[in-house]
């Protein structure tokens, strides 16, 4: 079985852009939790659709579900970007996302995302997330902090998908 083979660098305008898109749905105004879980959701799908993630980083496993840490970082500190964080929601002024950072099949992930799971609140996200084998098979629920790592193998379910990744992340190792 492969392990650790798979990695994605975090794509920080592709992040940004996507929450942007979160938001201009969301009436610019999105508790940051559920856009965690929206950006969560819409990698891992892309991810199994097209063998790449929207964001990428690390993910990891904390109390609430998984986590982009990257994003969650900057979700922390956004200086420099069009949203800010205010009261545990996001909130951007009305304008428009740039549209020609995101790819085709991220809008359209993006969609199918916010179409399944849009109207659902930040707690049942978490909930549902809580489900997922990737989560499920290393989180303990009774810890309340911390976090542990979710590797990229164990979010991909299809095993010929995560050949072709590796394969292609193999082709650019020197």
């Amino acid at each position: 079985m492969l392990r650790n083979k798979i990695h994605f660098d975090f794509r920080k305008e592709n992040a940004i852009q996507a929450v942007m898109w979160f938001l201009s749905r969301h009436g610019y105004r999105l508790d940051q939790m559920k856009a965690l879980k929206l950006m969560y959701l819409a990698d891992k799908a892309h991810l199994a659709k097209y063998g790449r993630p929207i964001a990428g980083g690390s993910y990891y496993a904390m109390r609430y579900g998984p986590v982009c840490s990257e994003l969650y970082d900057l979700f922390k500190d956004p200086s420099g970007i069009p949203f800010h964080l205010e009261d545990n929601f996001l909130k951007a002024d009305e304008c428009e996302y740039e549209e020609d950072c995101l790819s085709e099949s991220d809008k359209e992930i993006l969609s199918e995302i916010n179409e399944k799971f849009g109207s659902k609140d930040p707690f049942s996200l978490s909930s549902y997330t809580h489900e997922l084998p990737e989560y499920k098979n290393i989180w303990d629920e009774n810890r309340k902090e911390g976090r542990k790592k979710i590797d990229y193998e164990s979010i991909i379910n299809d095993e010929e998908m995560k050949e072709i990744i590796v394969d292609d992340q193999s082709a650019w190792d020197f």
